[in-house]
This record gives structure tokens, sequence and C-alpha cells, in this order.
């Protein structure tokens, strides 16, 4: 019996030891994505793709602890994994066929090319309590530019298109009441891309197939290719086509995606001394 549990023991820590050299192997890689050198290589917040082998290319998630970085763990890193990247709010455009291989303790992606949608609006800008103080104006307390940036930070580094969409359509909305109909276009252009980079998200889509430049006052996208996917992704999820919603990011479709079923409007309630005095230019990228 004794040399039953003997046999045992050292059974368990064997089983125990295997386990441990496991964990032990496993790989941190850092995936940083930024645009091209001659673009001043600013840090893109992007969707990313690994394959193993010859298999199929699978999304991936890990740590984002800020934009353009994504933090995993791989069981091994080598020259059979590879991965492939793309941006996730229509900001930036490469060539997503050309890959990296898997390399510790970082692999580099700086071959992004911002599109003219980023010289209207830098994202990370968004997320700068700063940049928010000096857009809302002498009016504004440092407390609403830490709330708006906050909240902008957790939707843009995470990918919550949803959520993304919903705060620009409420700033949006306020500032076009207030007769800015300049800064509320650049704002109701990014609340449509969101939706549309969500929508890319969800089908499996190239997201760079879906940019567009341009949107209407009520939300309409310009470019039938765009229109044709969001309408088909609509009809998916319920919208009619009699729906006057249909063919336009309205609530219900950016409520279906990522982050917007938990986004209310009041989150993004700018203050109404602030409003007349808006300056969106101070969130592009030539400031």
């Amino acid at each position: 019996m004794s040399k039953l549990k003997n046999f045992s023991a050292l059974a368990t820590i064997g089983v125990v030891a295997c386990f441990s050299t496991i964990a032990y192997s496993a790989e941190k890689v850092e995936i940083i994505t930024q645009s091209t050198p001659e673009t001043g290589g600013k840090k893109v917040a992007a969707r990313v793709w690994r394959r193993i082998d010859n298999g199929p290319w699978e999304e991936i998630d890990g740590e984002r602890p800020g934009i353009g970085v994504l933090d995993l763990t791989e069981a091994k890193c080598d020259f059979s994994v590879s991965y492939k990247a793309a941006a996730m709010w229509g900001t930036h455009t490469r060539d997503v066929s050309s890959t990296h291989q898997c390399s510790e303790p970082q692999v580099l992606f700086n071959d992004f090319i911002p599109t003219g949608f980023a010289s209207t609006i830098d994202l990370e800008q968004l997320t700068k309590s700063s940049v928010w103080v000096a857009a809302l104006g002498q009016a504004s307390s440092t407390t609403d530019g830490q709330r708006l940036a906050s909240s902008f930070q957790t939707a843009i580094t995470q990918g919550n298109y949803g959520s993304v969409a919903i705060a620009s359509s409420e700033i949006a909305a306020q500032l076009r009441k207030a007769g800015n109909t300049r800064d509320a276009d650049v704002f109701a252009s990014l609340s449509v891309q969101a939706t549309l980079n969500g929508i890319a998200k969800v089908q499996k889509l190239d997201p760079e197939r879906l940019i567009t430049l341009k949107a209407d006052s009520d939300y309409t996208i310009v470019g039938e290719g765009a229109k044709s996917t969001l309408q088909t992704y609509q009809k998916s999820i319920g919208v009619t086509e009699t729906s006057s919603g249909f063919g336009k990011t309205g609530w219900r479709t950016m409520r279906s995606l990522d982050g917007g079923s938990t986004t209310t409007a009041t989150e993004f309630k700018l203050p109404s001394s602030a409003i007349t005095t808006f300056d969106a230019s101070k969130f592009s990228a030539t400031q």
C-alpha cells in the first residue's frame, strides 16, 4: 500500500509539473498598430486576426490597454502563427492581405495610411480630457471634459461600435439644434462610420469596404455599397423596408451593436452653456 501511495504521489507531482511547464511556456505578445512613419507613426485602433499554419483566419480579442495596442498570450509564437490587421473605425487603410508572423515580444504593423475621414476627426483626441475642455470652451468644466473623454476612451479602445455611434449621434443632434451644423456634420459622420464598422464586424466583412466620407443630416449613408450592406443588416434585426429608419443609422441599428444596449443619451449631454461655442476642429488631426 505504501508503494502505491508513493507512486500516486509521484504521478500527481508529475502531472502538476507538466501543467506548470505548459503554463510557463505560454508566450506574451504585444501587437502594435500605427500609421506609417511618414504620416506621424500615430497609434491606430485596429481589429486583428490570427491564422495558425494554413487554417482559417479568426478574429482575436485580447487585452487592449490603449489605442493601437493588443496584448495576447500565445501557446506558441513562431513562423506558423500569422496576423493581419485592419483599422476599426474607418480612419486608416492598409493592404489587409499583408501579414506578419508571430515574434516576441512585439509584432508591429506600421503601414496604416490615414483616410480623408481621419483628417476631420482624430479619434485619439476624443480620449483626451484637455481637448474636450478646449472644444467645449471656457464655459465648460474639467469634470465635463473628463467625463466625455473617459466614455470615448473605453468605447474606442474596446471597439464598442454601438456606444460610439450613439454618443456621436447625440452630440450631433445637440449641436444641430443649436445651429452649429458644421460641427454637427462631423459627429454625424462619425456616428455613421461607427455603425458601418460595427456591422462589418458582425457580418465578418473587411471594414475597409464600408468607409464613408459623408452622410447627410438625417444619417442617410452616401454610397450604394455601404447602403446596401446596412439595409441587409437591418433586415436581419427586424427593420422593415417600410420603416422610416430603413437605410439610415437609427437607434435600433446602433443599439444592436457592441456597447449599444448599455449606452444612454444622457451620458453624452453637453453643458448647455458650451453648445453654442463648441469647436469640433479641436479634434482634428491637424491640431
